[in-house]
């Protein structure tokens, strides 16, 4: 029997999940399942249109049962949330292209290399490419068949890689989860392209009585492994629950049809308290994975499209989802995208806002950024702390050429984390400065585990080693109280804000970052050599101050390393001091403020190691710059750091800087603005900022009134 492994790009980590034992993988589906068990323990044989099929069970009389209910399948009138066969609106292009497709189908120019007969393919070639076990894909055989006139070919085809996968992927006899059975990949499926495959195939001639009762069988047992097998809170509970709940409605003659509908509904409420914070984002930290509750409000709109709509639990369900909308207003970039923390890739804010108003017409914030501007309010807030996820936007204002702070201060995610704590991110006028790079590909290699890992953070090293925290192991071990390891507060024309890590650091150089990779060094050479306490002063419009302590555990000298990670590939550095030259665009300056022992280098698409230099924010490695500050020292350092932003077509630069005393430090800007920083010796205690002018000045470190 062949074992699969499960790996980052497929399963992931085995974690919290009940484990159901199955028959042996070598029996096939008629033996696992027997016609005897399935037309009467597993067919509700009183449903409206069954009675045919129920006369021949009665009887024992399967094969005729097999025909009878394959007859009913092809008229039934049931009401579902699939749409009608005859009435699939496809456009004249969309005709035209799945027509196309229908045809590459057949000549077995799609589906690569995997064939392996005229209807049949290896499922498990290239089986470590989890989109492809999700099925997607198989949505175009319904379209192909009805764009070439209901192909019989076309029939067959799919009768082809159905039984396929049943006969080659049949549950794993462990219980545990592989690349094809677990939430995520099984809740895809069943969401969308095994019913409505069969919703649109099963009325071919082409389609036996057999297949049609191969197809159920397979349904039962994946729908039941979803129900015992699920993670317990992320992104995959909600693909498991839609997978569930849309079979549920789509077989209503199942008798476990009724048992999904409601676990599904149940589940989904209860991942609503417990995977996701209160403050709204969900528990595995990242804007772009968390937007995959929308699940559950399709499964709102699966229960109004068959009438549901107005029972208790669907009603409740969309009641709950509105506050992990505010998760968008909270952390909105000033173009509207969200910041790229963690695994997940890009989210428009602006977008998912608008789908919002389709349960929430009345919520003058969604309205607002769904108009631009035009209708409903802002936040009331303008920069805000999420007090449980940690993540801190500091803001200038609501417009678009607003100049925009991040810093995560919060714990590891769960499910799809980065080691990056205190990472800080930079957006200035109409371009992210300072990024965070992205998450990559997840078979990208060293550049995607480099872009997962501390060393790809706008955060600090300790003798080149990276920070290291184990992920949780259900939602249930995330923050329920406020965090109490930082410190926030904003007021007119400044923010500051305060963060530390004082975890472990693992080994030095590249190493595995996710923790439950095969053979992975993930857990080796941890140790804790310092403590990492970061602080940040925000003075609008455009210069941020950056305090960085390091601070030794065992009193014995480390390599220190600050690094700023620039999406732009035209700095200079003069005399310590990196800035970048973008014509027409918003710029950064980097500028040590503490330059004493300081070490500062940069590098661009650097693939031997140290990696350096690399923008993953379309997924793709696309060159960057790297610059890097180092510093040396038996009990600890402090590196001191402006952040400038640059407006388009402004040559803004620093003039000169200045100890001013042994806690301050006193720059001059070329525009001739003057500054004074106070940067107290415990780092516990916030920084203070002072620019002499008109207007009301920020506190001092003891929240008294600035000079």
């Amino acid at each position: 029997m062949m074992v699969r492994v499960p790996t980052r790009a497929g399963v992931a980590a085995l974690i919290g999940m009940t484990v159901w034992t199955t028959m042996a993988e070598g029996m096939e589906i008629d033996s696992r399942l027997p016609d005897r068990e399935f037309f009467r323990d597993h067919l509700d044989l009183a449903f409206e249109g069954l009675r045919t099929v129920k006369a021949a069970v009665e009887g024992a009389d399967y094969a005729a049962a097999r025909r009878a209910l394959a007859e009913y399948y092809r008229q039934r009138q049931v009401r579902t949330w699939l749409p009608d066969p005859e009435h699939l609106d496809l456009t004249d292009s969309e005709r035209t292209d799945a027509a196309v497709w229908g045809r590459k189908l057949l000549a077995h120019e799609v589906l690569g290399d995997r064939w392996t007969g005229r209807y049949t393919i290896d499922w498990w070639r290239d089986g470590a490419q989890g989109t492809f076990a999700r099925m997607y894909w198989l949505d175009n055989l319904a379209r192909a068949y009805l764009a070439r006139d209901r192909d019989p070919e076309i029939a067959r085809t799919w009768v082809g890689l159905v039984r396929g996968f049943i006969e080659q992927c049949p549950p794993p006899a462990d219980g545990r989860p592989n690349l094809y059975w677990e939430g995520l990949t099984g809740g895809c499926r069943l969401r969308g392209s095994w019913p409505l495959t069969f919703h649109v195939l099963a009325h071919s001639e082409a389609v036996t009585a057999d297949d049609i009762v191969v197809f159920l069988k397979s349904l039962i047992e994946q729908c039941e492994f979803l129900r015992r097998t699920h993670w317990p809170a992320g992104n995959k509970i909600t693909f498991a629950m839609i997978g569930l709940y849309s079979s549920g409605i789509a077989f209503p003659e199942l008798k476990l049809a009724s048992e999904w509908r409601e676990y599904a509904l149940t589940t989904a409420q209860r991942d609503l308290e417990q995977g996701y914070l209160p403050d709204g984002m969900g528990v595995e930290l990242s804007p772009g994975y968390h937007t995959l509750f929308y699940n559950y409000l399709r499964m709102v709109d699966i229960a109004r499209a068959v009438g549901r709509g107005d029972d208790p639990l669907p009603r409740e369900l969309a009641r709950g989802c509105e506050r992990l909308f505010e998760v968008y207003a909270t952390l909105a970039l000033p173009d509207r995208q969200m910041p790229r923390y963690q695994d997940g890739g890009s989210t428009d804010a602006k977008e998912r806002l608008t789908y919002a108003l389709r349960y929430y017409p009345q919520n003058g914030v969604f309205q607002w950024f769904a108009s631009d501007g035009d209708s409903g309010f802002p936040p009331a807030f303008r920069s805000v702390a999420m007090p449980h996820a940690g993540y801190i936007a500091m803001r200038t204002g609501w417009e678009r050429d607003a100049v925009y702070v991040g810093f995560d201060v919060g714990p590891i995610g769960f499910g799809h984390a980065h080691q990056d704590k205190l990472n800080l991110v930079l957006w200035a006028y109409d371009r992210m400065l300072l990024m965070d790079p992205g998450h990559g590909d997840y078979g990208a290699g060293d550049l995607s585990r480099w872009a997962m890992d501390t060393f790809a953070h706008n955060t600090a090293l300790v003798d080149d080693r990276p920070q290291r925290r184990r992920w949780g192991k259900s939602g249930g071990s995330m923050p329920r109280a406020p965090l109490t390891d930082f410190a926030f507060e904003t007021g007119e024309g400044w923010d500051r804000a305060a963060g530390v890590y004082d975890g472990a650091y693992g080994l030095p150089g590249p190493s595995e970052s996710y923790p439950y990779a095969r053979d992975g060094n993930f857990h080796e050479g941890w140790g804790k050599p310092a403590t990492h306490h970061r602080r940040v002063f925000f003075f609008h419009p455009d210069v941020v101050i950056v305090a960085d302590d390091l601070v030794a555990r065992d009193g014995r000298p480390h390599r220190y390393e600050v690094r700023w990670h620039v999406d732009s590939t035209a700095g200079a550095e003069s005399r310590g001091v990196v800035t970048t030259r973008d014509p027409g665009s918003g710029n950064v300056v980097i500028a040590p403020l503490d330059p004493s022992g300081l070490t500062v280098g940069m590098a661009s698409a650097r693939k031997e190691e140290p990696v350096l230099g690399w923008n993953f924010l379309e997924k793709q490695p696309k060159p960057a710059t790297t610059v890097r500050h180092v510093k040396s020292g038996p009990g600890g350092v402090r590196f001191v750091t402006l952040l400038l932003s640059v407006r388009p077509g402004s040559a803004l630069g620093v003039e000169s800087v200045a100890q001013a005393d042994a806690t301050s430090v006193r720059f001059v800007l070329s525009d001739r603005r003057r500054f004074e920083v106070g940067v107290p010796d415990d780092p516990a205690v916030m920084l203070s900022v002072a620019s002499p002018g008109p207007g009301r000045q920020p506190p001092d470190a003891n929240g008294e009134p600035g000079r």
